[in-house]
């Protein structure tokens, strides 16, 4: 009987332990599905990525993150980092200017619908932020700056599918 006490006591502790662990664990790093076609190429419909938490102060230029929904808190969305705070963003036609000089990364695809020019400047606290399929993303253009208090992860390896595995 004390030999059963003291492994159902061990098997408590194992296990109590197990779920602390997870749990913190869960606050700096995670797994994301990727739900839709708005990082394509880069990302499809139904990726899977590790990333961690957020640090705003260390986010950089075209870090892919996640953040929630401005208009649907209940639902991450994964883009990429175009404008830090202080940036000076412009949509002219299918370009985008940041600070004056322009994007030239070949990982989007251009096309915005609109036709004119609009100029944005990111505000502290705030990123401005566009999918690479840029012709079927709900990004900036549409949510506004996202605050940081709404990032989520910053992604850094696709884990799936295992043939398409890679740093972000």
């Amino acid at each position: 009987m004390l030999k059963l006490l003291l492994r159902l006591i061990k098997n408590l502790i194992l296990y109590t332990l197990i779920i602390v662990l997870s749990v913190i664990i869960r606050q700096f790093i995670g797994f994301n599905v990727v739900d839709g076609e708005s990082m394509q190429p880069l990302l499809s419909d139904g990726d899977i990525l590790f990333g961690y938490k957020v640090d705003p102060e260390k986010l950089t230029r075209y870090d892919v993150v996640t953040f929630y929904d401005p208009e649907d808190p209940s639902q991450l969305l994964v883009k990429r980092v175009i404008g830090l705070p202080g940036d000076e963003i412009t949509l002219k036609e299918d370009d985008v200017y940041i600070n004056g000089e322009q994007e030239t990364l070949l990982y989007h695809t251009p096309t915005f619908d609109e036709q004119t020019t609009v100029t944005h400047t990111v505000p502290e606290g705030h990123v401005y932020v566009l999918g690479d399929n840029r012709h079927n993303s709900r990004d900036s253009r549409l949510l506004g700056m996202i605050p940081f208090d709404t990032l989520y992860f910053h992604e850094i390896v696709r884990l799936w599918p295992l043939d398409s595995v890679k740093s972000l």
